[in-house]
């Protein structure tokens, strides 16, 4: 099977998911991976090619993080979320 990363067609920088400037994350970054500015992209959304389907199609429109920033100094989660837009549909038969 093959697959593209989303981010890496639509993404606009590094996509960082797990990061120091993320306060719920930075402990165990601390305590694992013990680099004070560590961040990483480690949370990914795979979209399959023709391979898989080949009479369907899902087209990648954009990819951008969630979750990035606390709200009221609360973080949601220790890893920023990815959120993608896909075209997905149902291409003709060939003729």
């Amino acid at each position: 099977m093959h697959y593209h990363d989303a981010w890496g067609i639509a993404g606009d920088g590094p996509g960082w998911t797990w990061s120091a400037d993320n306060a719920k994350a930075r402990e165990t970054l601390d305590q694992i991976v013990r680099q004070a500015d560590h961040r990483e992209r480690i949370d990914y959304v795979f979209v399959g090619t023709w391979h898989a389907h080949p009479r369907a199609h899902a087209y990648v429109r954009s990819a951008r993080l969630a979750f990035d920033t606390p709200r009221d100094g609360v973080w949601p989660s220790d890893h920023f979320g990815v959120v993608v837009d896909l075209d997905i549909g149902n291409d003709p038969p060939p003729a």
